[in-house]
């Protein structure tokens, strides 16, 4: 479901995978973040693509959990290659301060308790980068909502 989502443009799905995202931190119980901030594309990826799977997912969880969504709060600032094959550390080199809060789009009051969005998490490099930029902004926590993660992280 994610692959049709990220590759074949059928944004239907991204509706079913919040819907499941959602259902599983009520399970949970987990702690409802203040907003819903998607992984930033950069704009030549988001060009290529047509659009960003993140907002897709986090448009749905915010409204379905009834918190704002911050769709512009952060920008990615450098076209970095595609992770697909990296090891951990070559992930954590390609996307180090490749991201930045966009003034424009991030509330004057400080939100203490953020949620990122995206679709796959692999070895936990782009989300503890963006959310590196989130706490130096001023959030307490930042936590990560993710439609999967790998089992076994890549080197």
């Amino acid at each position: 479901m994610i692959t049709a989502l990220k590759y074949g443009q059928r944004l239907s799905a991204a509706q079913l995978l919040a819907q499941a995202m959602a259902d599983r931190a009520i399970a949970l119980n987990v702690g409802l973040p203040d907003a819903f901030i998607p992984v930033p594309l950069h704009t030549n990826r988001l060009r290529r693509r047509g659009f960003n799977q993140s907002i897709e997912l986090a448009t749905h969880l915010a409204r379905l959990c009834k918190r704002p969504l911050l769709r512009d709060a952060t920008v990615r600032t450098r076209a970095t290659p595609s992770q697909t094959g990296m090891s951990a550390r070559q992930r954590r080199t390609n996307l180090r301060r490749a991201f930045s809060i966009k003034p424009a789009g991030y509330p004057s009051e400080i939100l203490s308790h953020l949620a990122i969005v995206d679709d796959v998490m692999t070895t936990g490099s782009t989300a503890n980068e963006l959310a590196s930029t989130l706490l130096d902004r001023g959030a307490s926590q930042v936590d990560v909502w993710v439609a999967a993660r790998v089992e076994k992280p890549v080197n």
